[in-house]
């Protein structure tokens, strides 16, 4: 019996072949029956239980839908939404990011191309993704948003409230593309009824093969663990771990909109109107900031560019709940009323001036 112990437990666990995609991976000794159990599981897990990044929609200037073309573009819009779904990226914290595609020359479009923000980085920067076969004069302007998942999510299940012209797209997240799981018989020491479990696995290149086993055999772990020990559940139940991602995003959320260093005139024009956060003023729509009083184009221009330094943009309703409520200053707001009250004087007086002057 003792004997009979020890052969059961694990003696080589070996990568015959690993690179950045492929990897094989050979376990034994298993007793009969249990390493086609043990492979299994790995596999399910790898498949889909790993996060990924993907592109979930996209905005194209002047697209209405995924019907219609582009100008100047070769390949149809879904052409161009298949290729960008093979693009693949490597991750360094789980908020959603907006990348940009600004091109207007003849040539292919590749990866390599896009503008990636922090934290974002492209695996395969030669994937081609459009080929422009004319000069486009008004210059082709993409947006694509980039987020973390598990699994496979449809156009509908991604699809919430987005600006006119953005294209939800079915999405893959799981990094890992093929798990295969064999089973070869091994002898041990004078016993022959023992087997050796081996694991093909590719993955896309975000992750490697032995990142893929090692974060798939702690997700199981986990959900095993408890069975171990199940007078403890409750209480592992109770604990809430903080969410880091998360809380960083509460956080910027709730910064002061002085944070973001756009102009004084387009400050005050939202502190008027008591959005002094940065979570309340993505919550606008581009329609709702240009009906602000002394709120034009430029400034909707460069508070769009601030807030995608930080991967933010107008619209994005689904982070409401993260935004603290806070009362603003009456003073401050009368203060910002008079200084504007005495821009206004001065820019009228300065325009009555250069009409005598032309006079």
């Amino acid at each position: 019996m003792q004997e009979e112990m020890v052969l059961g437990k694990i003696k080589r666990l070996e990568w015959e072949e690993l690179t950045e995609t492929n990897g094989r991976l050979a376990v034994e000794p298993f007793k009969k029956g249990l390493a086609i159990t043990v492979g299994n599981s790995l596999r399910r897990m790898m498949l889909s239980s790993i996060k990924g990044a993907a592109v979930t929609s996209i905005n194209v200037e002047g697209l209405l839908h995924e019907f219609t073309f582009i100008p100047g573009v070769v390949e149809d819009v879904i052409d161009i939404i298949l290729n960008i779904k093979g693009i693949v990226f490597r991750f360094s914290d789980e908020l959603p990011k907006i990348i940009y595609l600004e091109k207007k020359e003849k040539g292919e479009v590749k990866a390599k191309d896009l503008i990636l923000p922090f934290g974002l980085t492209i695996v395969n920067p030669e994937h081609h993704i459009m080929t422009i076969s004319e000069v486009i004069n008004t210059g082709l302007r993409m947006e694509m948003e980039v987020e973390i998942g598990i699994g496979y999510f449809s156009a509908d299940e991604t699809k919430r409230e987005r600006k006119i012209g953005t294209l939800p797209i079915d999405t893959h997240f799981s990094p890992v593309v093929r798990v295969g799981c064999e089973i070869e018989d091994v002898r041990v020491g004078r016993v022959t009824d023992y087997e050796r479990l081996i694991l093909k696995i590719k993955t896309d290149g975000s992750i490697t093969p032995q990142d893929a086993v090692a974060q798939a055999a702690s997700i199981l772990s986990d959900y095993i663990s408890i069975f171990i020990k199940p007078e403890g559940f409750v209480e592992k139940e109770i604990e809430v771990k903080p969410d880091d991602g998360q809380d960083r995003l509460k956080q910027l959320l709730n910064t002061k909109i002085d944070e973001l260093e756009i102009s004084v005139r387009a400050s005050n024009c939202l502190y008027l109107t008591g959005i002094t956060k940065i979570g309340e003023l993505i919550l606008l729509a581009e329609p709702d900031l240009l009906k602000m009083r002394n709120f034009g184009r430029k400034s909707l221009t460069e508070i769009k560019e601030k807030l995608a330094m930080y991967n933010l943009k107008l619209g994005m309703t689904d982070f409401a709940h993260l935004v603290e409520k806070d009362e603003q200053s009456g003073e401050r707001r009368i203060e910002i009323a008079d200084d504007m009250i005495e821009e206004e004087l001065m820019e009228e007086e300065d325009e009555t001036q250069e009409e005598k002057a032309e006079a």
